[in-house]
């Protein structure tokens, strides 16, 4: 522990590497008043002693007998005024959307550590008021997914931020899918590769999405008679046709209608998918939130493209030429601004 002034708080660090637990205090014992233990079972020992002091918790998830959800979970239900951090490897996706699930966390940090970004997040950490928002149980899920996809595939934030313009209100959120279906969508994801080199015109895409499994519905290409070329990641593509229809027969449409037209954005040319989600109706309707909808929103940024909502209908737009199209790169703290 770092001598601070005695009210100050202190970030207690929790890792089973002895190693990594003098390195933390050395780096940032400089900033801030730590404490450090090599167990969840030492942790919640000085816990008991300082839990009126500590302001944030980081914990490792890989220790022995006990995990750091274990103690994340702990820290939840005994000390919920303690901001909790996990730290993982993006191979422990997993772990990170099980924590956010069950232990609530505010961030979870992949290692290695970026030592300048991690200073700002524990400053942040420490400045944070722990509140019960109605619905970032089930929104952080989807910020963790695409924070841990965002080094590979373009438009992560875009996506998650544009979900949440769509659907704002809580009240029209179901319950956060199972972890188990989070990480189903970034192996999905991940086993497409990134690589947007398939070349796929409309006519090609209105066979496959007639040949789809589970599809039903009606797709009426408006532009038949042209040739029309769009680039995508064709492995990508069909897992997103795949979602929509599963999200089309979960709202209630199990025969979608689906048109295909050439649309360009400016300045780009492109393609357009309307995509029958709800049952026709005069009456206000709101697509629930899933992982299939989210990998659309993924899938689609990730392309350069754009989303947008008009009453019962989704659009998905696709430039020809994605690698054209400018996509923003990663914006600081942007998964804390986003729950």
């Amino acid at each position: 522990m770092t001598t601070q002034s005695a009210d100050q708080k202190l970030i207690l660090y929790v890792d089973d590497e002895e190693q990594a637990l003098k390195y933390f205090d050395k780096i940032f014992g400089k900033h801030f008043a730590t404490l450090t233990a090599k167990s969840t079972d030492e942790a919640i020992a000085l816990l008991k002693e300082h839990a009126d002091r500590v302001g944030v918790l980081m914990t490792d998830q890989r220790m022995p007998k006990r995990l750091g959800l274990d103690l994340l979970m702990h820290v939840r239900d005994e000390y919920p005024h303690i901001v909790r951090i996990l730290t993982t490897a993006y191979a422990e996706l997993d772990n990170a959307i099980d924590a956010v699930n069950k232990g609530e966390i505010y961030r979870y940090i992949t290692k290695p550590w970026n030592i300048q970004e991690l200073k700002e997040t524990l400053h942040q950490a420490l400045a944070y008021k722990p509140v019960a928002c109605e619905c970032s149980h089930v929104i952080r899920p989807y910020a963790i997914l695409a924070a841990g996809l965002a080094g590979q595939f373009r438009g992560c934030k875009k996506a998650v931020s544009q979900l949440i313009e769509h659907w704002p209100n809580p009240s029209s959120i179901c319950p956060a899918d199972d972890t188990q279906q989070f990480i189903k969508l970034a192996d999905t994801l991940i086993q497409a590769g990134s690589a947007m080199d398939d070349e796929m015109t409309l006519v090609q895409l209105q066979q496959h999405i007639q040949n789809t499994a589970g599809f039903a519905g009606r797709v009426t290409n408006q532009n038949s008679d042209r040739p029309i070329h769009v680039k995508v990641n064709r492995r990508m593509t069909e897992t997103a046709i795949r979602a929509l229809c599963l999200v089309a027969v979960n709202e209630g449409v199990p025969t979608p209608t689906v048109t295909l037209k050439e649309e360009v954005r400016q300045p780009s040319p492109g393609m357009a998918m309307t995509w029958q989600l709800l049952p026709e109706s005069d009456q206000p309707q709101q697509v629930q939130w899933s992982a299939n909808l989210m990998l659309v929103y993924l899938f689609a940024h990730h392309h350069g493209g754009q989303i947008t909502i008009n009453q019962h209908e989704m659009t998905v737009w696709l430039p020809c030429e994605p690698r054209e199209i400018d996509m923003p790169g990663n914006v600081d703290n942007w998964l804390e601004n986003i729950i």
